[in-house]
């Protein structure tokens, strides 16, 4: 699975809303609205290029009329003679508009203007600035506003520019210019000119026809301005934070066209993440699994790095990430596209090598200035060495990602505290964890891991399934991969079965998970011992102990194996005994589920029967580890045992495909 492709456990849906494929004329004779196609992108770029721009729409357009003012204050900002004069017609309209407060963009108005409006007025710069904008260019002249001042309505809809002119159906309002099917006409200039000059004369004509309305269109906007209350004003800026619009400098980087760009819900997550480091110092990302965590994750570490370019404090230029084997190419790929030279290093590196390899990933862990962990989960075992030796970096910020930040219970609270830094949280907290560690973490009081709670949650971007999918839904079209297809969670729909009725067919299915149990037990988990067993240099008991807990390990895997299949499905238990294809077949399953067969663990032993791993351990060891006979035999009884556990799940009576035998 590519990295490219969001690592998605996000299905692609089918798009049962699709645009139908409409066969119109060339976008720029006749803006129209379509795929991705929209008036706006037309009429705007005519309007702000030319000297004499003049909007003939109905009032209901005033919004727009206030967007496209403060485009072109921005543009007069480094060009006092970008325009000459902008001319604004208002015409009749049967459905008035409802917005009445407007935000400003990446603007910075006059100092006196902010402390007019801020000061004396007490007016949110937040909600009003584009109004502020338009009110100010109407008093310095460069904004002529009339209105329709004839009997009969003024409906037209005309938008001419110094080289193109556009007149149709579409409003000048979003719905107009970017949302519904309209029909317009461009004429050019240079391509049409006989057109474009009659146009022209119908656009000069209709102007004739209005009167002034300079000084009531200023006391229209005056009033559009309200002062807000605290409750709103704090909506506001939180929003602000949320949508991430201020972090776009840290965030932009190399976009090819061939690559899915950013998720909304991607550049939110590092917009937020970025605002937790800035206050906090480090972060936990916790979003749920299948969101994008991985290009969420390389992107925010450049964004990381970026901004500490911007403020002068790097040190250490190559930021350092752990992750799993398993995502390192796929980590290594996503840094490589977004541009950040990350230098990835497998947990493994922190374990099972040599002592020098591993010393040089210590190394590196002691010096880096931004240090990464992803599946973080894996680090919250405090006794564990290679936790340990995590807790030896210096790191100015510490990025954790992890889907499942709680696994144990409220010890993982106290491993996340020190992953993130102690010196990150208050004196306060830090003796709570001191009288808990005295404690050795028994008795642990209620107000004490709701303390532990609400200091993590200062450090936690936090979005579960449903609130991406609300994201999805508010704008389908920004969440499709690089092929195009749109991409959301499934519908997660449970089907349980009940154990706990007194019936027959309970009663008999409580037994015979019973003996699925009982049965499981008796496995050694020979599957999972197919290389030669070595005691790691770390490891401080003896090699016969380290002997007892490996074969323990190996037979419980293989127990949890059988259990957590059959708490999923009778199809999944088979496809661990008999593989995919066999499951397919057995359970009736026609479509395509997985692109690689998995599973079939009989297959497995038989393939290895009689052939352990060459042992170098010089201790006593059982013999199917050692004797190739011995194993075959072992083998054999193993799958004996998989063959009596496939018999009884076909038992079972479970009717529904999804069902969940709970035992």
């Amino acid at each position: 699975m590519e990295s490219g492709e969001q690592l998605s456990l996000l299905r692609q849906i089918e798009d049962v809303q699709a645009r139908p494929d409409l066969q119109l004329p060339a976008h720029d004779r006749f803006p129209h609205n379509h795929n991705r196609h929209t008036v706006k992108s037309v009429v705007f770029p005519d309007l702000l290029n030319s000297q004499r721009p003049l909007i003939i729409s109905g009032y209901t357009s005033l919004s727009m009329v206030i967007e496209f003012l403060a485009e072109c204050h921005q543009k007069l900002a480094t060009d006092d003679n970008a325009f000459d004069t902008i001319q604004i017609l208002i015409g009749n309209e049967p459905h008035p508009t409802q917005r009445t407060t407007f935000r400003l963009k990446d603007s910075n108005l006059v100092t006196e203007v902010q402390r007019y409006w801020l000061e004396e007025r007490g007016i949110s710069i937040f909600l009003c600035a584009k109004v502020i904008v338009a009110i100010e260019l109407l008093r310095s002249g460069k904004v002529e506003a009339r209105l329709s001042n004839q009997s009969r309505p003024l409906h037209a809809k005309i938008f001419r520019g110094d080289e193109a002119i556009t007149l149709g159906s579409s409003n000048f309002s979003q719905s107009g210019l970017e949302l519904q099917h309209e029909a317009n006409s461009r004429y050019q200039r240079e391509a049409e000119p006989e057109r474009y000059q009659e146009a022209c004369q119908i656009a000069e004509s209709y102007w004739e026809l209005g009167r002034d309305y300079q000084a009531e269109l200023i006391e229209l906007l005056e009033l559009l301005l309200s002062v807000v209350t605290w409750q709103e004003a704090l909506a506001r800026a939180c929003a602000e934070l949320l949508e991430g619009d201020w972090a776009i400098r840290y965030t932009q980087g190399l976009q090819y066209s061939d690559e899915a760009a950013l998720w909304p819900s991607q550049y939110q997550g590092i917009a937020h993440a970025l605002w937790v480091i800035e206050n906090v110092g480090s972060v936990l990302v916790a979003d749920a699994t299948g969101s994008g965590k991985t290009k969420t994750g390389a992107n925010l570490i450049r964004s990381v790095m970026q901004k500490m370019w911007s403020t002068g404090r790097i040190k250490t230029e190559i930021p350092i990430l752990l992750c799993p084997p398993s995502v390192e190419a796929s980590w290594q790929e996503e840094s490589r596209r977004c541009g950040e030279n990350t230098l990835t290093c497998s947990h493994g590196l922190l374990s099972n090598t040599t002592e020098d390899k591993r010393e040089d990933v210590l190394r590196l862990i002691r010096r880096a200035q931004v240090l990464a962990v992803d599946e973080a989960h894996r680090f919250l075992n405090l006794k564990s060495t290679r936790t340990r030796q995590l807790f030896n970096n210096i790191a100015d910020h510490v990025l954790l990602f992890t889907a499942t930040p709680i696994n144990r219970g409220p010890l993982d609270l106290i491993a996340i505290v020190d992953l993130l830094g102690a010196d990150n949280f208050d004196d306060d907290l830090l003796d709570t964890l001191s009288r808990i560690r005295r404690r050795r973490g028994e008795d642990i009081a209620q107000a004490e891991l709701e303390k532990i709670q609400r200091a993590i949650q200062r450090f936690t971007v936090r979005r579960t399934k449903t609130m991406l999918n609300r994201m999805i839904e508010g704008n389908p079209e920004a969440f499709r991969n690089k092929h195009g297809v749109p991409c959301r969670y499934p519908k997660h729909v449970t089907d349980v079965y009940i154990c706990d009725r007194n019936t027959a067919t309970a009663n008999q299915d409580r037994q015979l998970a019973a003996q699925i149990r009982e049965t499981a037990a008796q496995l050694k988990g020979i599957q999972y011992v197919q290389k030669p067993i070595e005691v790691p240099d770390f490891y401080g008991g003896t090699h016969e102990q380290y002997l007892e807990t490996r074969l323990s390990s190996a037979a419980a895997l293989a127990m949890y194996y059988v259990m957590a299949s059959l708490r999923s499905s009778r199809v999944r238990l088979i496809e661990l005994i008999r593989g995919t294809e066999f499951a397919k077949t057995w359970g009736k399953i026609s479509t395509r589920v997985k692109a690689q067969e998995t599973g079939n663990v009989i297959s497995c032993l038989q393939e290895k029967a009689g052939k352990p791993a060459q042992q170098t351990l010089d201790i006593s060891m059982p013999e199917w580890l050692t004797d190739p006979k011995q194993h075959e035999l072992a083998s054999q009884e193993e799958i004996r045992l998989y063959e009596r556990i496939e018999a009884v799940v076909t038992k079972c009576r479970m009717v529904e495909k999804r069902s969940k035998l709970k035992s």
